[in-house]
């Protein structure tokens, strides 16, 4: 019964109706964060304290990429609950208007929406340098002096 069944079934498979399903792979893509992380050194308030420049290195086999980045938690006071609010974190990217002062200094913007890192194309097999980033904190009287972290996620869109 068995082996009737499956030459019923191999007879179906050859000469029956076949649907051929095609799957579409989805894109590949690396981002590399160098570094992978930063924090800010507020050792006097007031002021505007730099993190180390990051660059954004990626791979990608999709035609038109972007890659956005938004602050996810409040920067905080090492160790302490002290927060800076989103609006006084600034970064600096090749799609800021350089001309601009928004208060943190010329061509940063604030960290309060999303903001535009990197946008591309097809790299190949090879990873290319796609952006450098600067982040930048402005500091009230309010804040205390010390080491301030928080989190970024970036975020890969494609269009097909």
């Amino acid at each position: 019964m068995v082996f009737l069944v499956s030459i019923l079934i191999s007879f179906l498979l050859f000469f029956g109706n076949s649907n051929f399903v095609y799957a579409n792979p989805e894109p590949l893509i690396n981002i590399i964060l160098s570094p992978d992380s930063i924090s800010f050194h507020a050792d006097t308030s007031p002021g505007t304290f730099d993190s180390q420049p990051v660059d954004v290195t990626v791979r990608a086999d999709s035609k038109d990429w972007s890659i956005h980045c938004e602050v996810i938690s409040p920067l905080t006071l090492s160790g302490r609950t002290n927060r800076i609010p989103f609006e006084r974190l600034f970064i600096n990217t090749p799609y800021t208007d350089p001309a601009v002062d928004k208060g943190a200094g010329l061509g940063y913007e604030s960290m309060d929406q999303p903001r535009l890192v990197a946008k591309g194309s097809l790299t190949g097999a090879a990873a290319i340098k796609a952006s450098s980033l600067k982040f930048r904190l402005l500091t009230t009287w309010k804040d205390k002096p010390g080491t301030y972290v928080g989190q970024i996620r970036f975020t890969y869109l494609t269009n097909p």
